[in-house]
């Protein structure tokens, strides 16, 4: 058996598979909903940060958003083709860079179409901030590489460009610029005026969008605190509304791990080859370790979507000047891993049915009861019906359109304005209890889970 023949064909076949089923069968996610209500009240005119309240920088919400130049309400399969388009194109870009390293077009193009089809499996089937930033990520990094083999001054003001636009579409992008800094110093040639020349490429895109902000009363300040994550002041929550531990990241690792098993073997093989790394070459080692930096926020499967190209330039970094002859191995290691691959899309695939049934079913508990259009909070019930129902924020400015634990019921209370709805669980209810008296109430039951709707009058 050609096992390297058999895993290219596998990786086209999953790769179609998963891209036809996640098309022909939307699923708005949590966080989908969340990004295209935001983008809906941006293209509605509203100015981002300052009408519209949200911890996200605004580029790849905007992006995810095109569709709204055409239809008041688009269907979200074609945010998705812009999502599945992006994640196509930074495999180009990935082929690209990975040529730099070794001129090898066959296991170029597997590893970028590998690079295609972990990606989809990354949370791939939902709307995603992360590999817009990630294709930005690499663009700045192609533009940088392109620099150190042509000295040509331009291309490093172009990687600045690339990466501030990477931290505009959202912020855990800015990471890179800590591996290409440190091999600028490492390099040591002409440090301050390629520092200088990234600096202002990265400049540029942030002077537009503060002239945007500035134009609109935004402040410095204000603006600095908005791209850093702090557009919308929350009275608890740590930012993605759960506390992790470490067996919670170590089980998130592992996860990726499983499907990406070559990334147990870079230790081994940067142990096992480093007399043979050149110092020049380092950043292609540097950007693994200074993309795991993301997990510090969360473990959820897209933000992996950060580490997988970076694993895989370090792994065909460390195969192309291995000294060990383990070609076999990795053949066999990649098999395994697009067979598990395979099995974790079928299992994906048979559940996603059900998902889709409840979400149908929970649209026809609520739009008869709340109206589109309605101003509402929901506390249990997930973002992606802000857009499915149409729903406007109870205050966009302040609340806009946050997960649930980010406010004080009190606060959440005081931001409802007359005919505002609140849709809450009836173990969440509790909280709000003494606070909403004066509020008409209906039960409804959606997966055999019992929710209150709350109208102030």
């Amino acid at each position: 058996m050609d096992i390297k023949k058999t895993s290219l064909i596998l990786v086209l076949f999953v790769i179609v598979f998963l891209s036809v089923s996640y098309l022909s069968y939307p699923l708005v996610g949590p966080d989908s909903g969340y990004y295209l209500a935001t983008a809906r009240e941006f293209y509605n005119g509203k100015v981002y940060f300052i009408d519209i309240a949200t911890a996200y920088n605004p580029l790849a919400i905007i992006i995810l958003g095109l569709p709204y130049l055409f239809s008041p309400h688009p269907d979200p399969r074609y945010s998705l083709i812009i999502n599945l388009f992006v994640i196509w194109i930074s495999a180009f870009v990935l082929y690209a860079i990975l040529q730099k390293i070794k001129e090898n077009k066959n296991e170029n193009t597997f590893y970028a179409l590998f690079f295609v089809l972990a990606s989809l499996l990354l949370d791939g089937s939902y709307l995603m901030l992360e590999p817009i930033s990630v294709f930005f990520q690499l663009i700045g990094l192609l533009f940088y590489l392109i620099n150190k083999e042509s000295f040509q001054n331009k291309y490093l003001v172009f990687a600045g460009i690339a990466i501030a636009l990477s931290f505009l579409s959202k912020q855990y992008g800015l990471f890179i610029l800590a591996p290409i800094g440190l091999d600028i110093l490492i390099n040591k040639n002409l440090i301050a005026k390629k520092i200088s020349l990234l600096a202002v490429g990265f400049i540029i895109p942030l002077s537009l969008f503060y002239s945007y902000l500035s134009y609109n009363g935004a402040s410095f300040s204000e603006f600095i605190n908005y791209i850093l994550g702090s557009g919308i002041h929350l009275d608890k929550g740590n930012g993605t509304g759960i506390n992790y531990s470490l067996t919670t990241y170590l089980i998130g690792f592992g996860v990726f791990a499983i499907y990406n098993l070559y990334v147990l073997f870079i230790p081994i093989l940067i142990l096992k080859n480093r007399k043979s790394i050149d110092y020049k070459n380092l950043l292609f080692i540097l950007l693994l370790p200074f993309s795991l930096l993301v997990l510090f926020s969360a473990s959820y499967a897209h933000y992996f979507q950060y580490v997988l190209p970076y694993a895989l330039i370090a792994f065909a970094y460390l195969m192309a000047i291995s000294k060990v002859q383990i070609n076999k191995y990795k053949e066999v290691i990649f098999l395994i891993s697009i067979l598990i691959m395979i099995s974790i899309s079928v299992i994906s695939f048979t559940r996603k049915q059900e998902k889709i049934d409840l979400q149908e079913a929970t649209l026809q508990q609520l739009s008869p009861v709340i109206p589109n259009k309605s101003e509402v909070y929901l506390d249990g019930i997930s973002p992606a019906f802000y857009y499915l129902c149409d729903y406007k924020s109870i205050q966009l400015n302040k609340i806009g359109f946050t997960f649930p634990g980010y406010f004080f019921p009190n606060t959440i209370i005081q931001s409802m304005k007359k005919n505002s709805f609140l849709v809450v669980s009836k173990d969440a209810f509790f909280s709000y209890r003494s606070q909403v008296s004066s509020f008409s109430k209906k039960e409804i039951t959606i997966d055999n889970q019992t929710f209150l709707v709350l109208k102030k009058e």
